[in-house]
């Protein structure tokens, strides 16, 4: 038989999940605890994307090669963009035109974990 789980208090520490507890535990907190209330919403883990060409957004091969650099620069923006928005947190570029993985790998905060294999 299963069973059912009720609501759950989610611990992160570090940016990271501490720990997985029933709602109503005793923990010890300092004064940079927040509490998000997510009732009615789905909490899940970061996404990943191990196959992806950032400036690739139009899925027209023909127009990726005749664009400028800074098009492919910003469509590659746009499109790393809209994965944070999907929920992901790691994405693995496997080439993209002008090194735009690189840049943008480079334009954000080192913590992200975004790979490169262009």
């Amino acid at each position: 038989m299963e069973k059912e789980i009720g609501f759950l208090c989610v611990v992160c520490r570090d940016n990271k999940i501490f720990k997985i507890e029933d709602c109503g535990f005793q923990f010890q907190t300092d004064d940079n605890v927040k509490e998000i209330d997510v009732n009615n919403n789905t909490v899940l883990p970061g996404l990943l994307d191990i196959h992806a060409h950032l400036n690739l957004l139009s899925q027209d091969i023909l127009e990726m090669i005749i664009q400028t650099p800074a098009e492919a620069a910003f469509e590659g923006y746009a499109y790393a963009k809209e994965y944070l928005k999907q929920g992901y947190t790691t994405v693995r570029d496997c080439g993209s035109s002008y090194s735009v993985g690189n840049e943008i790998r480079d334009a954000i905060d080192k913590k992200n974990r975004y790979k490169d294999q262009g």
